[in-house]
C-alpha cells in the first residue's frame, strides 16, 4: 500500500448542485483550458459513434445476408459476438481486426455472389426513400484518431471479496503509477462537457482501487466547477494538492488555484492565475501557481468549461452554470450533479503514459 498515490479527502455534501449548463456563443481560448493532452483512449466520449457503427454492422449484415443468399448464421454469431464485446468495453482495436479477419473468411462467397444479387434482388429494391435512410446511417466512425481507439493496458473491473468493483494491480504495477483521478464528462444531450480530473479514489483493504461512483462533483458554494489536478506533494505524514478551475474573475481570464492539505483537507482558494494569451494549459505547474492575484469576497466569479463532440473532437470553451458574487468564506464540496455523467479513473504512470479505467456505470 506504500507505493498507493495520494487521495483529496472526500468532503460530499448532502445538496444538489446549481446548473452545470453551458452559457454563451463560445469564448475561443485558443484550445482546451483543461487537459491540453486530449482524451484519446478514454472510454465513454464515442457512445453516440458506437450506435452508428452498429447501425452501419447492420446494413453490412443486410448486404451479407442478400449476397450469400440468406446462409448468415455463422457470420451473424461472429458479428453478434463482436458487438457485445465493443458495447461490454473490450480492445476497440482488437475487435475490428477480428471481426475483419471473420469477415474476411466469407469474402470469397461474397465476391462469387455479389454481382448476381445487386443486379437481381438489390438494385430493384433500392428508392430515393432507401438511400436518404442507409446516408443517415453514416455517422463519424473514423473521425479522428480517438474514435477507434483503445485501451492499451486492457484494464478491467474486477470484484472483490466483498463484492466490491475494483481494480487490481500488482504491487510492481502500482509502483510505476504515479497519479490516479477521477475523469467525469456531463452528457448536455448535443455534447460532452469535461468536468475535470480530481485526485478522489479509494483502495480496499487489499489494496485494490475502488470502481464505485456517486454521481457527484466539486463545488465552490454549490456551483459545480470544471476542476484539474496538478500535483500532489506528498512526505509521507504531510500532503498538499494542487488543482485549478478555469473562470473568468471580474471579467478577466483567471486559473483559480485550489490547495488541499493537512491543514485544509476540505480545501481553499489560494489566489487567481492571470491568463494572458491562450487558453492556459501550456503552463507548467511552477508557473501556474506563482504570481498569484487576491480572490476576495464579492468578487464575481464565471466558470469556464471545455466541450466535446460525442466523436472526441473539441468544439470550444464556454461559460459553465450562473455567474457568481463570491461569499466570504467559500465552500469547497462535492455535491449532486443533476443529469446523464460518464465516469472513470484516469491512471498515468511515471513516464507519463496515461490510461483509463472501463466506465464505471
Amino acid at each position: 500500500m506504500d507505493n498507493r498515490p495520494t487521495s483529496r479527502e472526500s468532503n460530499v455534501s448532502s445538496d444538489h448542485g446549481y446548473s452545470v449548463d453551458r452559457r454563451g456563443d463560445g469564448l475561443n481560448l485558443g484550445g482546451p483550458v483543461g487537459n491540453s493532452g486530449g482524451y484519446q483512449g478514454r472510454p465513454g466520449l464515442f457512445e453516440r459513434t458506437k450506435s452508428r457503427i452498429s447501425l452501419i454492422l447492420i446494413i453490412v449484415l443486410f448486404f451479407f445476408a442478400i449476397a450469400t443468399k440468406g446462409d448468415m448464421s455463422g457470420v451473424i454469431d461472429r458479428v453478434t459476438g463482436h458487438i457485445e464485446d465493443w458495447q461490454n468495453g473490450g480492445d476497440k482495436g482488437e475487435i475490428l481486426s477480428e471481426m475483419y479477419g471473420d469477415l474476411k473468411g466469407d469474402a470469397q462467397s461474397f465476391k462469387t455472389n455479389i454481382s448476381e444479387a445487386w443486379q437481381e434482388r438489390i438494385l430493384p429494391s433500392l428508392s430515393a426513400e432507401s438511400r436518404e435512410e442507409v446516408a443517415s446511417f453514416s455517422g463519424p466512425v473514423s473521425g479522428g484518431e480517438g474514435t477507434m481507439s483503445s485501451l492499451s493496458t486492457g484494464l478491467k473491473w474486477t470484484k472483490n471479496s466483498k463484492g466490491n468493483r475494483v481494480l487490481k494491480l500488482s504491487e510492481e504495477e502500482w509502483a510505476q503509477i504515479d497519479t490516479i483521478k477521477l475523469n467525469v464528462f456531463y452528457d448536455d444531450g448535443d455534447g460532452y462537457i469535461d468536468l475535470g480530473l480530481d485526485p478522489l479514489f479509494k483502495f480496499d483493504e487489499d489494496g485494490n482501487l475502488i470502481g464505485e461512483y456517486d454521481g457527484t462533483w466539486i463545488a465552490i458554494d454549490r456551483q459545480p466547477v470544471a476542476f484539474y489536478h496538478l500535483t500532489t506533494i506528498d512526505k509521507g505524514d504531510r500532503y498538499r494538492i494542487l488543482g485549478y478551475v478555469p473562470a473568468f474573475l471580474n471579467d478577466q481570464h483567471v486559473n483559480l488555484i485550489l490547495v488541499f492539505d493537512n491543514d485544509h483537507p476540505k480545501g481553499y482558494i489560494a489566489g487567481a492565475k492571470v491568463i494572458k494569451n491562450g487558453p492556459g494549459t501550456d503552463l507548467t505547474t511552477e508557473q501556474m501557481v506563482s504570481d498569484l492575484i487576491d480572490v476576495k469576497a464579492g468578487d464575481t466569479l464565471d466558470f469556464v468549461c471545455d466541450y466535446y463532440e460525442y466523436n472526441g473532437t473539441f468544439i470550444n470553451n464556454y461559460f459553465f452554470g450562473k455567474r457568481m458574487t463570491l461569499s466570504k468564506d467559500p465552500k469547497i464540496q462535492n455535491v449532486k450533479v443533476n443529469g446523464s455523467l460518464s465516469a472513470c479513473y484516469m491512471l498515468t504512470d511515471k513516464e507519463g503514459n496515461r490510461y483509463w479505467s472501463p466506465l464505471m456505470d
